[in-house]
């Protein structure tokens, strides 16, 4: 059955309200776990803090204001900061509770509504903490492949191998080429799966009337791998300076759409700064060790000898 005019009128007006639209997220003040007696722990946003005051809420835009915001939630499976073999423990809560403070949960339950097709900002069953670590989990071996494949030289076998399975482990590391071909093979399926589940192409309007195709999500997951789409697809990618990693912290994106939404006060600093030169505080430890610690040692060492 086809959709009346009335009711297309009705879900255009419902789409257009500020509070629906895809392109922005919510954070909420305060989160909260739940522990449903028969099922999954979740994470959720309250309508009301107490009795009296309600939630506060405030909206960004993640592809303008979280340019690399998807590096940043690949990166929680690294250096221990969760959990891999029992998604559901404590350490994965307070990572998922931590990750919806500063940027709102990923949007897996869907929106209450008929006719929505968004996820809802406040979070919901479907946003359990397996379910976070699970997605953290993919966004990683996906950004991991992509930077062993894509690193100077001939792609990094070793660094492949622990995201084959056993069984077919032997063959498909029996050459570079093999194991390249493997490994992208899964990152695009990753990105289009993701990108066809949570995003969707949208039309902007200019001042003139006329049209520029931009993007949009469903979900802040969707944000975010739009921006490993985009990834994939730029031509200068800026990798950590310390020359023992590997790991891209920067990349070229295309410029967004302006929605004229300003960011609410609380967010200022969360953006990757433009400047950055290592991916965490440890490479930049070693690089300093490498270029300086390392050589001033070595100097008094010879002049103690001499």
């Amino acid at each position: 059955m086809g959709v009346s005019s009335d009711k297309f009128s009705e879900i255009i007006e419902k789409g257009a309200d500020k509070e629906l639209r895809a392109g922005t997220w919510a954070v909420y003040g305060k989160y909260r776990r739940r522990r449903p007696r028969n099922g999954e722990k979740y994470i959720e946003a309250p309508a009301y803090v107490d009795l009296h005051e309600k939630n506060e809420r405030w909206e960004y835009e993640p592809l303008k204001e979280e340019r690399y915001l998807f590096l940043e939630f690949a990166r929680l499976a690294d250096d221990h900061g969760l959990d891999t073999d029992s998604p559901n423990t404590e350490k994965n809560e307070a990572v998922a509770l931590e990750w919806a403070e500063t940027h709102g949960v990923l949007g897996l339950t869907p929106a209450k509504g008929r006719e929505a097709w968004w996820g809802e900002p406040q979070g919901g069953k479907d946003d359990t903490v397996a379910g976070f670590a699970y997605e953290a989990l993919v966004a990683n071996s996906t950004l991991r492949l992509y930077e062993a494949v894509t690193v100077d030289g001939e792609p990094d076998v070793e660094a492949i191998a622990p995201f084959i399975a056993s069984r077919h482990r032997g063959f498909l590391t029996s050459t570079p080429g093999v194991a390249r071909d493997w490994a992208l093979e899964q990152v695009v399926r990753n990105v289009q799966d993701r990108v066809a589940r949570y995003a969707y192409p949208q039309l902007y309007e200019r001042p003139d009337g006329s049209f520029v195709q931009g993007w949009d999500f469903a979900n802040l997951l969707g944000a975010m791998w739009l921006q490993m789409f985009w990834l994939l697809t730029a031509d200068h990618k800026r990798r950590c300076d310390n020359w023992e990693c590997n790991r891209i912290i920067a990349y070229e994106q295309p410029e967004q759409i302006a929605s004229g939404l300003k960011r609410n006060d609380r967010s200022a600093g969360y953006s990757t700064r433009a400047d950055k030169a290592f991916c965490s505080k440890k490479c930049a430890n070693r690089h300093y060790y490498l270029t300086v610690t390392k050589f001033k040692r070595q100097a008094a060492s010879s002049t103690a000898r001499n």
